[in-house]
């Protein structure tokens, strides 16, 4: 009996290992289709905005480098779809790169202070976790907050285990519109993939505190 019960305990921890296991992968499914959902053609267009930026640059310095911004990302959005993860320098920059074209586009509406602790630039994160923290800290934030919008990022390690990664905007947080309308999925589904890859050890807490939306996840360090 007791070769039986160890048995069919070890199937059900198996069972559920897989299961967890597939929820995770078509998760990052999920993020994979939210972050190339407009693009058609990635390659072709990656092709084009480097051909773009090459032309303009020698017309338009700044409009060159936010083209060029561009299709950095672009190409980081290629090369990582089939990982799950990567290092935390590529998604740093990654995230700069968004960033720096959403300043062109907002122009002095918009300033950006983004820090990262040098010694957690090579930690194994999953990809496009930062992604959904900056683009609901700007879509959000200009709906409450006075211009300029202001957008920190600081990534640091909290602990010798432990990533602690920090992003606050200005303004009021907004909570998720009712059922029928499309908001904060990104977030959502950046909560869903935490809690498959670090069940119970992670955290994602967010918080309102003197003009201030303060986002803050902490995950341990592979």
């Amino acid at each position: 009996w007791s070769f039986l019960y160890y048995g069919i305990r070890q199937a059900i921890a198996g069972a559920k290992r897989d299961l967890r296991l597939a929820l995770l992968e078509a998760a990052r499914r999920e993020a994979e289709i939210q972050l190339l959902r407009s693009q058609m053609n990635p390659h072709f267009l990656f092709n084009a905005l480097n051909t773009i930026q090459a032309s303009i640059q020698k017309v338009d310095a700044q409009l060159g480098s936010m083209i060029q911004s561009l299709a950095d990302f672009l190409r980081f959005s290629l090369d990582h779809t089939k990982a799950d993860l990567i290092p935390l320098d590529r998604e740093f920059e990654a995230m700069c790169d968004y960033l720096k074209v959403e300043q062109m586009r907002f122009s002095d509406r918009l300033e950006c202070d983004c820090r990262i602790d040098e010694t957690v630039r090579i930690v194994l994160v999953p990809g496009i976790i930062l992604q959904p923290l900056v683009e609901n800290a700007v879509k959000y934030g200009q709906e409450t907050s006075e211009f300029p919008l202001r957008v920190r990022v600081q990534v640091s390690r909290l602990n010798s285990d432990t990533l602690q990664i920090v992003v606050a905007n200005s303004g009021n947080w907004l909570e998720p519109a009712p059922r029928g309308k499309i908001s904060h999925l990104g977030l959502q589904n950046l909560r869903r993939r935490l809690a498959l890859l670090y069940p119970n050890k992670h955290k994602l807490e967010i918080a309102q505190d003197a003009g201030w939306v303060i986002v803050t996840i902490q995950i341990p360090i592979l």
